[in-house]
């Protein structure tokens, strides 16, 4: 049976394809929810409690990232492991630098939009965050294809997340916001599908 591992020119040219299309596509949390005239237009009222329980739900997913970014870090820093290793690891490590400054993007946003909209008190959130922080994460693989596979799904079932809901949300501001992390989930999603299908050799 062949083995896929990665291709460190192709993975430089994945990863600079990725860049190229993050630096097209910023945003910041302070434009979309934190102006007087932005918050006017929320329309919290028009939220159900299914659809509140499905942001909060996803802003947890989202905050936990301090535990995905030190699982990236324990995987890719590795300095038992062959240089060659070390460089390829070194590249992955630069989209997830730029990975999760998006990420913690989205948590952000969705933090500001709760508080602000008055849909959740800074008090009950900030005990709902840090109980959720206080849970464990941990990769269930070890190599790097097997991990940029299991990535690229998670990646891909977030989009079709934050794009069901946005599709049923009535709120206007929410659902700009959850279109914005939509996008982002797209770029991740094709980052982790290109290493697979264009940053790994068959061994």
């Amino acid at each position: 049976m062949e083995t896929l591992v990665p291709d460190r020119a192709a993975l430089d040219r994945v990863l600079e394809e990725y860049l190229t299309r993050a630096r097209s596509s910023g945003w910041s949390p302070y434009d979309l929810v934190d102006k007087p005239e932005l918050v006017a237009l929320a329309r919290p009222d028009r939220i159900s409690p299914e659809q509140l329980s499905a942001v909060r739900t996803v802003l947890y997913v989202e905050d936990h990232l301090p535990g995905y970014l030190s699982e990236h870090l324990r995987l890719f820093t590795d300095t038992s492991l062959p240089d060659e290793r070390q460089f390829i690891n070194r590249t992955i490590l630069r989209f997830s630098f730029n990975w999760a400054a998006e990420e913690d993007r989205h948590s952000h946003v969705l933090e500001m939009y709760l508080v602000n909209t008055g849909l959740m008190s800074r008090e009950q959130l900030d005990a709902d965050l840090m109980r959720e922080r206080n849970k464990a994460f941990r990769f269930p693989y070890s190599e790097p294809v097997d991990t940029f596979i299991y990535l690229a799904l998670q990646e891909h079932a977030t989009l079709l997340y934050y794009q069901a809901l946005s599709s049923a949300v009535e709120d206007p501001v929410l659902r700009n916001i959850l279109k914005k992390m939509a996008s982002d989930e797209a770029r991740h999603r094709t980052f982790f599908f290109e290493l697979i299908t264009r940053g790994c050799s068959s061994d």
